[in-house]
């Protein structure tokens, strides 16, 4: 399936252009022999971005009603996300990363042969990274307001957001959604 034919939201854009930035910095490291910048880029990546909050939001995404294309996107996503990142760390993790690759859809007949991936300019979306970045970051103050208050995560709470900027403003409208999901 090609990207240029699925309907993405932002939080798909920022996660494709989290991974080209990851897959540049993967390729560079391994060029200067930084084998440990590499893992850590990919570890980081891995549970900071896709599995915190990609997977989250794509649950979500899975479990509402309606909008089929947006689900079979995410779908698509999560399983292409994983084989690339599961390609960049082949080298790191052999015998692990064949085992998972087995069990996914590919093409070839092992991951140790299949293309090295490469960055994509057109998979840059700087403004969906900074949009979602600020989002993480109002998840995360709301999420230890309510450590710090005892408020259960099950209990939804009204969330009023300020700001002095009309572009701030415009991205919390596009992610307000995702707020609502992921702060409760």
């Amino acid at each position: 399936v090609r990207l240029a034919k699925l309907p993405l939201d932002l939080a798909d854009r920022w996660i494709l252009s989290r991974l080209n930035a990851v897959t540049r910095g993967v390729d560079e490291a391994f060029t200067g022999y930084r084998f440990n910048d590499a893992a850590s880029l990919l570890y980081q990546f891995l549970w900071h971005e896709y599995c915190d909050w990609y997977v989250e939001i794509v649950k979500t995404r899975l479990a509402a009603a309606g909008g089929e294309a947006e689900k079979r996107t995410g779908r698509i996503l999560l399983g292409r996300v994983l084989e690339q990142s599961l390609r960049l760390l082949h080298p790191i993790m052999p015998f692990l990363t064949e085992e998972i690759w087995q069990r996914l859809p590919h093409q070839g007949e092992s991951v140790m042969v299949a293309p090295w991936p490469v960055a994509d300019p057109a998979l840059d979306f700087p403004q969906a990274v900074e949009s979602m970045d600020c989002l993480m970051e109002i998840t995360r103050e709301v999420r230890n307001i309510r450590s710090a208050y005892n408020i259960s995560p099950a209990q939804r709470v009204p969330l009023v957001v300020k700001t002095a900027d009309g572009h701030q403003d415009a991205m919390l409208a596009a992610g307000r959604d995702y707020l609502v999901s992921l702060a409760r």
